[in-house]
């Protein structure tokens, strides 16, 4: 069997997990409103913003920080995007826990994500 072959098996076989498909589900529900839309996004910037800071050594203010906590309080009590994020987490393990094994086949060092 083709290795591309089964990168199309295993991709469909993700898009049938439970997990997967509430997540796809919740997304489209979530990205067709524009608050939604637009609180995720502001939310997953400001993420990504901080993590790129730290990760080349710098320091996240304070005004960062307290601008990342109140949006994230503000989304919690948003029962479909805290949903959301919780899914998100559980497909970006699963993700991850695929690109381990496939790693660990090849050799690949992935002790950096321990």
């Amino acid at each position: 069997m083709d290795i591309y072959d089964t990168a199309n098996q295993l991709a469909a076989e993700l898009k049938r997990n439970p997990e997967v498909k509430k997540y796809l589900d919740l997304k489209d529900v979530l990205l067709a409103d524009e608050t939604n839309k637009a609180l995720l996004k502001k939310y997953k910037k400001l993420q990504f913003e901080a993590q790129t800071l730290v990760m080349s050594g710098g320091t996240l203010s304070e005004e960062k920080q307290e601008e990342i906590r109140k949006l994230g309080e503000v989304l919690q009590f948003n029962k479909e995007i805290s949903e959301f994020l919780s899914l998100e987490y559980v497909v970006n393990k699963i993700l991850s826990d695929v690109y381990r094994i496939i790693g660990e086949a090849v050799e690949i060092d992935l002790s950096f994500m321990e």
